[in-house]
């Protein structure tokens, strides 16, 4: 039993060292500013489309990150749509989640940590 929980425990660990490996790509400038002032001025919007199943905000969102990186749209939503970054409280603390998930997920960040 042991033996069968670290053999599928290890290509999880390996698919994350890869993801990790990857180089880091900050977002440019002017991208990384647009996305910051959307997730700022527009967090209870953006809160109220992920519990009201309503998808404006949500959107505009997976338009910006998806215009800054070129990332398949697919790959956005999957961050967009992760339901541990609408656990913070407020603005700067949501949009460092993003900014983290963003930076696991593909190797991409719009704010320094």
């Amino acid at each position: 039993m042991v033996k069968l929980i670290i053999l599928m425990a290890l290509p999880m660990a390996l698919i994350s060292s890869q993801i990790l490996a990857q180089p880091l790509k900050k977002i440019p400038p002017y991208n990384s500013q647009a996305i910051i002032k959307f997730t700022l001025f527009n967090y209870d919007p953006i809160i109220q489309d992920h519990f009201e199943g309503t998808s404006d905000y949500l959107n505009q969102l997976i338009y910006l990150l998806q215009s800054a990186t070129q990332l398949p749209q697919v790959t956005i939503q999957d961050v967009v749509y992760d339901g541990s970054i609408y656990t913070e409280s407020n603005p700067v603390q949501f949009m460092t989640k993003l900014n983290q998930k963003l930076k696991y997920k593909s190797g991409y960040y719009f704010v320094d940590d």
